[in-house]
């Protein structure tokens, strides 16, 4: 009886004053089946349940990315969220929000810059349930007709993707032997049960090794410190000019990559390196075998670098690669001024051609900024989308690139990189660029 009462007095109170509950799952405006604009998801909501499926027009599996709970406030009905994960590889968030008269569905995963499209549909389509057992090859093969964004530019040819083989291994080599000439970094193919693994960057990219601090610190003769698991260093290297290498906007130490803990780690940092350079007049920042990461973490780097909000660049998914021309609509992302330290003088950026993916979308961000820079170096990777995780039928998985970053006149540097304004050639054992970008700045070493 006392609870009950105590019920009533709770409930009498947000009659008055107003609370906040879950929606209970009956009233969720969020149940239905969804199908992505590009991406090749339907995302099946039922109550507080998520379910996602990648698809072709003949194939759906079950995706390995697994999604969480969904939850959403009664003040915001509109509002959701739920967590996606794949061990290893991605745990972020996925948020929603409904549009169109609840008809349309707008999702970002927080530890990128993407923005989803999808529009709901009467019900998850057969093929979806179906218990016959689909072929992985083809399932593979249709992923990248449908899927791959440089298709069309990369000339193909879907006939020579043919599966000849009898064992698993003979088929995980010749799915192998079709990505390798490719070559591109965001291609990957895992089948952990055979003991088999591809990356691409390993085949385009190579090793990317960092030089040892003491080896840097002799370079530019000062002291160098090193923050968020050595992926960033910077040193003062007089009263006008500071120097920041950005390794990768990853891997940072922290147990749960792409989660609110990683921004709070990386947003710590900045903070207490931007107060050491904040004062001074020239930044040398080397973004030189930048292996990429998380785009949205290069956002908040360029946050620091600006006293006003500025277009960064849009981004488009591919909806179908054998269709010339068949991109999403656009969504743009915008630099906003950080509310820490921040650095308003004079960039010298440094890239080569191993500078790709995220490292390249930080650059693309910059391109806008207010104030003067000067990029000295190679062209980038020429390797900007994320990664599209894929799942075969036999528990096998792959990623591909499916997008493409635009500027604001519509033009795209994937393939060919970002060119730099003063050509350097790399020379690594020598440091060509980073000698070239301190004398630049008036600083002479032996």
């Amino acid at each position: 009886m006392t609870n009950m009462k105590n019920l009533l007095i709770v409930l009498f109170t947000c009659t008055l004053m107003g609370c906040n509950f879950p929606l209970v799952a009956q009233s969720n405006p969020f149940s239905g089946v969804w199908e992505s604009v590009g991406y090749g998801y339907y995302i099946k909501i039922d109550r507080s349940q998520v379910v996602l499926y990648e698809h072709t027009k003949s194939t759906c599996v079950q995706s390995a990315m697994s999604a969480g709970t969904l939850t959403f406030e009664t003040a915001t009905p509109n509002v959701g969220e739920f967590e996606v994960s794949i061990p290893g590889f991605i745990q972020s968030t996925m948020q929603l929000e409904l549009r169109n008269e609840q008809n349309e569905l707008s999702l970002h995963r927080t530890d990128t810059s993407t923005y989803m499209s999808a529009k709901r549909i009467s019900e998850l389509p057969t093929r979806c349930h179906s218990d016959s057992k689909l072929d992985v090859f083809s399932v593979f093969k249709e992923q990248f007709q449908e899927h791959y964004a440089f298709a069309i530019d990369k000339q193909i040819d879907w006939g020579l993707w043919q599966n000849d083989t009898r064992n698993e291994q003979a088929m995980f080599d010749k799915m192998v032997q079709l990505l390798r000439p490719l070559s591109d970094p965001h291609v990957a193919l895992v089948a952990p049960e055979i003991d088999a693994y591809y990356f691409g960057h390993e085949d385009s990219i190579g090793s990317t090794q960092a030089r040892s601090i003491d080896s840097l610190a002799k370079i530019l003769g000062s002291e160098v410190h090193s923050v968020l698991n050595d992926q960033l260093r910077y040193a003062i290297l007089n009263e006008e000019v500071a120097y920041l290498s950005i390794n990768a906007f990853a891997d940072f130490g922290d147990d749960a990559p792409g989660t609110s803990r990683t921004d709070t780690l990386f947003e710590n940092g900045l903070n207490a390196i931007f107060e050491h350079i904040k004062h001074t007049k020239t930044l040398i920042l080397d973004l030189r075998n930048n292996t990429g990461g998380s785009d949205a973490l290069g956002l908040t780097l360029a946050g620091h670098l600006t006293a006003t909000s500025y277009f960064a660049y849009s981004k488009q998914a591919i909806v179908d690669s054998r269709a010339e021309s068949q991109w999403s609509k656009s969504h743009a992302s915008w630099i906003k001024p950080s509310k820490g330290p921040r650095f308003l003088g004079k960039i010298v950026l440094l890239t080569n051609r191993k500078t790709m993916s995220a490292g390249e979308t930080f650059i693309m961000a910059l391109m806008k900024r207010p104030g003067e820079m000067v990029r000295i170096g190679e062209a980038t990777a020429g390797a900007f989308s994320d990664m599209l995780p894929r799942t075969l039928p036999n528990g096998w998985m792959f990623a591909l690139p499916n997008e493409r970053f635009v500027d604001e006149q519509g033009q795209s540097y994937d393939l060919v990189g970002i060119p730099p304004h003063i050509f350097v050639k790399d020379n690594a054992s020598k440091e060509t660029i980073l000698t070239f970008a301190l004398e630049a700045a008036g600083i002479y070493r032996e």
